[in-house]
């Protein structure tokens, strides 16, 4: 439960790290759990690919 969470959280981030660079041009996203992959990622997302 904990890394869904974990994977919901990386989504949003990158979520808001997109709309920053389309406002602004540029974002900086520091991942600091390097356990996660794509492959974790899309076991949680709706519609993945």
């Amino acid at each position: 439960m904990m890394a869904v969470r974990r994977m919901r959280l990386r989504l949003l981030t990158l979520s808001l790290a997109a709309h920053t660079v389309k406002a602004n041009g540029r974002a900086f996203v520091w991942d600091i759990d390097p356990q996660a992959n794509a492959y974790d990622l899309t076991s949680v997302m709706d519609s993945p690919g």
